[in-house]
């Protein structure tokens, strides 16, 4: 029996999503969880990876059990493994040929930027900007990158790794919450930095730094190189995967 899983995880804990021989990364240590539970190595398949530092409210992954468990006490079991800093949210069972990464339709990422004074109490989630921002030179930034475009300028995939760098952003909501700014991009796929990328971008005009003209241009050069701004990692969050409704889960995006 396949299975859909929804994770959330507090990235600041964590060298990444992915396995990593230099530290402790999200998939091992739901790894150890899972072969606990069963008894045996249980092979899980994320939506995508994480950066070390990016959190994760909706990460999806599934997994073939080689024996049923009741859900509930799956669950139970596996969040008694995986606590304080992995929450598994639910474990619905999905069709055989169910992937989380190549069914996916489209992901939702927020960053969360803080303009005020300094709390080092949210160090760890969100980035520490603590400058003032033109909000609206920031707006028109953001609608420069929605739609179809070749994002080879703004991300850190080689072209060996993948020749095609096209992707759609369907939108990105600036939201301004006191003195706190949300950026939420929704899209059907993003490369590597590339939101972190897009984001500082983003700032760095809000800053007065650059021109929304020298973005455009940046846009269009689609020349690694061009861009060399990266936010930092804690303000990433991965909120949501969508797929095709009969995948759904009791558990929608949180928005």
């Amino acid at each position: 029996m396949r299975y859909k899983v929804i994770v959330a995880y507090d990235g600041s804990k964590f060298i990444g999503w992915q396995v990593n021989p230099t530290g402790v990364s999200v998939l091992s240590t739901l790894n150890r969880a899972f072969k606990s539970v069963y008894r045996e190595d249980i092979d899980l398949f994320g939506s995508g990876r994480t950066d070390k530092g990016v959190s994760a409210s909706g990460q999806v992954f599934h997994f073939d059990a080689p024996f049923f468990i009741e859900l509930d006490r799956l669950i139970f079991a596996l969040n008694n493994q995986v606590h304080p800093f992995i929450h598994i949210k639910d474990i619905v069972p999905v069709d055989a040929d169910f992937h989380a990464r190549y069914h996916a339709l489209w992901k939702h990422y927020r960053y969360s930027i803080e303009c005020g004074p300094y709390n080092v109490l949210e160090a760890d989630h969100i980035y520490q900007l603590n400058k003032e921002l033109n909000i609206d030179l920031m707006q028109k930034t953001v609608e420069l990158f929605i739609g179809t475009h070749d994002f080879t300028s703004f991300n850190t995939t080689t072209l060996a790794e993948n020749s095609n760098q096209v992707r759609t952003i369907f939108d990105i909501k600036l939201k301004v919450e006191g003195t706190r700014i949300k950026l939420d991009f929704y899209g059907n796929g993003f490369l590597r930095y590339m939101i972190r990328m897009l984001t500082q971008t983003i700032i760095e005009v809000g800053l007065g730094r650059i021109s929304i003209e020298k973005v455009a241009e940046m846009l269009n050069a689609r020349n690694k190189g061009v861009c060399r701004y990266k936010a930092p990692a804690q303000g990433l969050t991965l909120m949501h995967v969508e797929y095709d409704s009969k995948y759904d889960s009791k558990h929608g995006p949180e928005i």
